[in-house]
């Protein structure tokens, strides 16, 4: 496909966007649909920027900001306006982004990842393994799930060029995935896993505070925490079975000389990062108790980082944090805390309660259409991000009037958003994909790991309601 094909889709792309976006905005603010005015006029902007997300005919922390005057000039309080950009949750983001930095410009990333790989034994399977063990170790001290896979990538790249000089060979294809989701599948193992883990936290404390005993470790692993081990095995046996390698034997001769050229005893810059990483992980895992919220403990161990003679982060670093996508945080978390106060949620569950109704009378059956249903929303509303502020609040508003415990929509959701179908779907993925420059996996090799894993969690889905039912979460 030449340049001039791509921007004519692009162009093509934009203007379809801006047009369903202003249409819907219009049909809501001006015709009736059934909401008081205040709320329609609310509803109608946010599904102007939802869509604008999902197109991105302008970057999507420039639509995020047009929420603002949006708001204002249909007669939104300024306090509501600026519900996410004032949440704990988007200082807590903050804290994340600063501190996956953090890890990353120290390397003590890297060199953990290499001794753990060094002691794997040097077979195909238990390498792949071991890339997604790596990652759910790594999960305890590097809050992204970006960071992982970039760390771990490179790692497994070289391994597949030394056992196979076939382009995307399934050695490269299956080392790679691993590496992709050894980050991202294993970050559901703690709340602070990754930065889609607190956003969609702060969706749900934002419209639902009765759910922040799931913030602290505990309450989240007994929850997803224990499931995502799961998943992670489950991922790991999808893997070795659609990607044989012919010589399964892997010399670790690249994790050894790797390791080697590094200083034999950790540097000063490691040693700090490591001694705030251990600092953090001991105020989330003791939150529960100690009552300290998440959001007080990222921000505090991120300010370290960036203090002179205590962590490493200059404030060219802080420079190069994701500005953009911490913009596109707040307006997410302002659409969650705006669907939950106004009608928005009772509207859109009075359309939902036709369609769930009959199957309400049985808990697995009903977390069967849910999942499927959410499955298909997310082809079209992309970012889980987007899906959890526009759904949740809706599906916990439905639960009251069908007789369901909520927390049965919540646990779902947290379970469900880490599978994917399509790349465009799940950003990590698309990050590796380019990283790799066509030498790992194909896109179509992703989609059908992707696929299989996506098929396999409906049967995970029903398991977890019976490991909820038995635990006396529902």
């Amino acid at each position: 496909m030449n340049l001039k094909c791509i921007n004519k889709i692009s162009n093509y792309k934009n203007l379809i966007g801006w047009t369903v976006s202003t249409t819907v905005l219009i049909i809501f603010c001006f015709i009736p649909v059934g909401l008081p005015e205040l709320d329609a006029r609310i509803f109608g902007i946010i599904l102007f920027v939802v869509v604008m997300w999902i197109f991105e005919p302008i970057p999507p922390f420039a639509s995020t900001l047009l929420i603002m005057p949006f708001m204002y000039f249909a007669g939104v309080p300024v306090t509501d306006i600026l519900g996410g950009f004032s949440s704990p949750t988007w200082v807590a983001v903050i804290g994340i982004f600063m501190f996956g930095l953090a890890i990353q410009v120290s390397g003590i990333g890297h060199r953990l990842s290499l001794l753990l790989l060094s002691h794997i034994s040097a077979t195909y399977s238990s390498l792949i393994l071991g890339f997604l063990l790596v990652g759910l170790i790594l999960t305890f001290i590097i809050p992204s799930s970006v960071a992982k896979s970039v760390i771990l990538l490179p790692i497994a790249l070289s391994i597949g060029k030394e056992m196979e000089k076939q382009k995307n060979g399934p050695a490269k294809a299956g080392l790679t995935l691993s590496a992709m989701f050894g980050g991202w599948t294993t970050a559901g193992l703690l709340p602070t896993g990754s930065v889609a883990n607190i956003i969609i936290l702060g969706v749900i404390t934002r419209s639902m505070p009765q759910y922040n005993h799931y913030t602290s470790y505990t309450g989240w692993f007994i929850l997803i925490g224990a499931i995502s081990i799961l998943a992670t095995l489950i991922t790991w046996q999808i893997i070795i079975h659609m990607f044989k390698p012919r010589n399964k034997v892997i010399s670790k001769d690249v994790i050894l000389k790797e390791l080697k050229a590094l200083p034999p005893t950790l540097t000063e810059k490691e040693k700090r990062i490591l001694i705030l990483a251990v600092i953090a992980i001991l105020l989330w895992a003791t939150s529960s108790w100690t009552k300290i919220p998440l959001w007080v403990s990222c921000i505090f161990v991120a300010s370290l980082m960036a203090s002179p003679g205590i962590g490493i982060l200059s404030s060219a670093d802080i420079k190069k944090l994701d500005w953009p996508t911490i913009i596109w945080m707040g307006g997410i978390l302002t659409i969650a805390s705006l669907m939950s106060k106004y009608a928005i949620a009772k509207w859109i569950t009075d359309m939902l309660i036709p369609i769930i109704y009959p199957v309400t009378g049985n808990l697995y059956l009903l977390s069967l259409v849910v999942t499927v249903l959410f499955f298909l929303l997310a082809i079209v509303i992309v970012n889980p991000y987007i899906l959890a502020a526009v759904l949740l609040p809706s599906l916990v508003s439905l639960s009251n009037n069908i007789g369901v415990n909520p927390t049965l929509f919540v646990a779902l959701f947290l379970l469900l958003f880490r599978y994917f179908i399509f790349p465009y779907q799940c950003q990590p993925a698309v990050i590796v994909y380019g990283m790799t420059k066509g030498e790992g996996f194909t896109l179509k090799q992703l989609t059908k790991v992707a696929l299989v894993q996506t098929i396999t969690a409906i049967p995970v889905a029903l398991f977890s309601v019976f490991y909820w039912s038995i635990i006396g979460i529902l």
